[in-house]
């Protein structure tokens, strides 16, 4: 701005500042009267509100500044594009609703070469459920395990987890965990490092991780092992471990991909309680790989 020009200003210019914005006022009052027809029609536009054309009206004023926009906009509400249809706001109902899809799957397919090992797989687990993939050797249980979890990408099809969709989502920004068959702990950590290695990825507090740790090895029964090493204890209990680190992340999702297939029967039987006593305490939706008919039925 040059020296001077406010006392350059025309006098008279805020007496006809009235009549110039009477144009003003006529389209804010249409745009009140526009809001109260709408506002009881579904899918209307929200209470108040400013569009860009009414906006953009004012800008071109010469006396528009920051401040009289803001004034107006919180008088009218938010500017809206007209031509752009305008967000409702939720309900609180809406807002409050937690997903019932835990998982959903939409035409998923995964070729290898010529191979297809998922062909179009359309799929819904709800929330909390125990859901149990069921097929033979070979059918592409596993391959849709591993697409869930992001180990493995879909040729085409969509993977939503809780209404979002993940299908391009590495692992690590998935609020899933998986039990692999072979539990993968690792030998050269004890068993409290092993279930507490998760959140020490995440910084977790010493405090809060020693206290999450030991309520995850009471919920699978090993309370007392934390200094031992993988090697030393069964099958039985490493599975058990497998199980307490993947869900001491407390994931919307567990995946379990044959997770009793090296036990012997006996064990296997009593770890199929096991899982199912696990899953109804903590609530987590449980997908859970098998061949065997009878243990899909035990499950679910």
């Amino acid at each position: 701005d040059r020296p001077g020009a406010q006392a350059a200003r025309d006098p008279g210019e805020d007496e006809d500042r009235p009549a110039r914005d009477e144009p003003l006022r006529q389209e804010a009052n249409a745009v009140e009267d526009r809001r109260e027809d709408e506002s009881g029609r579904a899918g209307a536009r929200p209470r108040s509100f400013l569009t860009a054309e009414f906006a953009a009206s004012y800008a071109r004023a010469p006396d528009w500044t920051p401040a009289r926009r803001d004034a107006l906009a919180a008088r009218y509400g938010p500017i809206h594009d007209r031509r752009a249809p305008c967000p409702r706001e939720p309900s609180t109902e809406e807002t409050r609703r937690v997903p019932d899809i835990a998982v959903r799957l939409q035409g998923v397919t995964k070729r290898y070469g010529d191979v297809v090992a998922v062909d179009a797989i359309d799929l819904e687990v709800r929330d909390g459920e125990f859901f149990s993939l069921l097929g033979p050797s070979g059918c592409g249980k596993t391959t849709t395990l591993r697409m869930i979890g992001g180990f493995e990408a879909p040729t085409s099809g969509l993977i939503e987890l809780d209404g979002a969709e993940v299908t391009w989502l590495p692992p690590y920004r998935r609020n899933v965990n998986t039990v692999f068959q072979n539990y993968a702990l690792f030998p050269h950590l004890t068993i409290y490092e092993n279930v507490a290695f998760g959140l020490h990825r995440r910084n977790v507090a010493t405090d809060e991780i020693r206290r999450r740790v030991g309520e995850m090895l009471e919920l699978v029964q090993l309370p007392g092992y934390e200094r031992r090493r993988p090697s030393q204890i069964s099958g039985g209990q490493a599975q058990r471990v497998a199980l307490a680190r993947a869900l001491i992340n407390r994931p919307a999702v567990l995946l379990l991909d044959e997770p009793l297939g090296a036990l012997d029967l006996k064990l296997r039987k009593q770890m199929q309680l096991e899982l199912k006593r696990i899953q109804g305490e903590v609530g987590i939706t449980f997908v859970y790989v098998t061949h065997d008919q009878e243990e899909a039925m035990t499950m679910s």
